[in-house]
């Protein structure tokens, strides 16, 4: 079987592949091929995750570490939640990756288990597409791509190194077919693999980035922001740069704005206020309600 050395070595020349085909044939730009590059290489030993030897597994749950925190911080922003939270999230994360994860799959893992298997290899994948939150679709894409090759480099090399010749005579040792698998021996080893898939293709169902006509059906961010903000008034909003978006109607400043939208008044109206009563109106003084005579408001263009 191929040691920790020529997997990675592998994954990386193909990962240098890969990125010059993006940069010459898709026309992306070098960071993002640098970075495509980079997760194809890493993925090569994502593998060997299962592994008795600490030195694949410290690299992997190291990597992880540092690098999950920063992809996720354009998600973190979506969600809502300030930067000193960020930040707490940030150094929780690497601690459960780098320690917590490693003595987990030293536990529940075998070698040449289901983690070296097809599905495994797409759930590395819609785990990426996840993780990487990119507006163009192309880049995520590109990176899905990068490290699902990467791990499926390793599996064909492992199979690879499952024949042997030499001196005439072709050996071939038992372990040949447990890396490019569907199914593994273990019932309970797969139930827990298609499980993680059929999850991960429904938190993929659910971004509004691959999928904006998903209608009243809740996005990833909306169901995370409802886990951290149980009490919806203290939920963020959707979009923190949409003013109109945000929660002011529980201090009767945007009273009226439900009712601009549904009679399809023009944005750019005038808005009145008092301590009272919000307003739109396109010219003219707005008057009190009660009294019929115009009130000294202040007035600002929407």
């Amino acid at each position: 079987m191929a040691d920790f050395k020529t997997h990675i070595s592998t994954s990386t020349m193909i990962g240098m592949g890969y990125g010059a085909l993006g940069l010459l044939q898709f026309q992306l730009s070098w960071p993002v091929c640098m970075v495509a590059g980079g997760l194809c290489s890493v993925a090569g030993i994502l593998p060997d995750a299962d592994s008795d030897s600490g030195q694949t597994v410290r690299e992997i749950t190291g990597f992880a570490a540092a690098v999950s925190p920063l992809l996720l911080l354009d998600h973190l922003e979506q969600i809502g939640i300030s930067h000193h939270s960020m930040l707490l999230a940030g150094g929780c994360l690497y601690i459960i990756i780098r320690f917590g994860l490693g003595e987990l799959l030293r536990r529940i893992t075998v070698h040449r288990g289901m983690w070296h298997s097809l599905p495994a290899a797409i759930i590395a994948g819609l785990v990426t597409s996840l993780v990487c939150s990119c507006e163009d679709n192309r880049v995520r894409f590109y990176k899905v791509g990068a490290v699902m090759l990467g791990y499926v480099t390793h599996l064909v090399l492992d199979e690879m190194y499952s024949v042997q010749v030499g001196r005439g005579r072709v050996r071939v040792k038992k372990s040949l077919g447990t890396a490019l698998k569907i199914f593994g021996p273990s019932a309970w080893a797969n139930t827990v693999t298609y499980g993680l898939l059929f999850a991960g293709l429904f938190l993929t169902s659910r971004d509004s980035m691959l999928f904006p006509g998903n209608g009243n059906r809740l996005t990833i961010h909306q169901m995370v922001r409802n886990l951290v903000f149980p009490n919806s008034s203290d939920s963020p909003t959707e979009n923190p740069s949409d003013v109109r978006n945000q929660d002011f109607r529980s201090t009767g400043i945007f009273r009226n704005q439900p009712q601009l939208e549904e009679s399809g008044s023009n944005q750019d109206e005038f808005w009145t206020r008092d301590l009272n009563e919000l307003s739109p109106f396109p010219s003219g003084p707005a008057t009190n309600p009660n009294t019929g005579s115009p009130n000294a408001v202040d007035r600002f263009q929407w």
